[in-house]
């Protein structure tokens, strides 16, 4: 059950989604971002892709672009942390990539 590219507007914040089954290139690879321990049935993974606009080239410099980054970044951390939130409390496996370090959130969290 894949998910089209849809628009979601939340908290004046407008971010593109689509749910996709995790191809099989990436499911090898994520065994080696997180660890053997981690409850991880990577058989049933499933993996939210995120898309927001921006008015600025975010390559560019500038207090300007610097301050959408910031904003986007924030926005993007108040939709997916609830998620990932819920779905833990639900009794499956969730995490998401900071955008910035391009590192698994929780996961970094976990071996601090």
């Amino acid at each position: 059950m894949n998910i089209s590219p849809t628009l979601l507007a939340t908290n004046g914040a407008t971010i593109e989604v689509s749910v996709h089954r995790c191809p099989d290139a990436l499911r090898r690879d994520l065994k080696h971002v997180f660890s053997p321990t981690d409850s991880i049935d990577y058989d049933k993974l499933w993996i939210v892709p995120t898309f927001q606009p921006s008015q600025h080239d975010l390559v560019a410099m500038g207090s300007a672009v610097e301050e959408e980054k910031d904003r986007l970044l924030q926005q993007f951390i108040e939709w997916a942390d609830p998620i990932v939130t819920s779905l833990g409390k639900a009794g499956q496996w969730a995490d998401y990539t900071d955008p910035v370090s391009g590192y698994p959130v929780y996961r970094v969290q976990h071996c601090l």
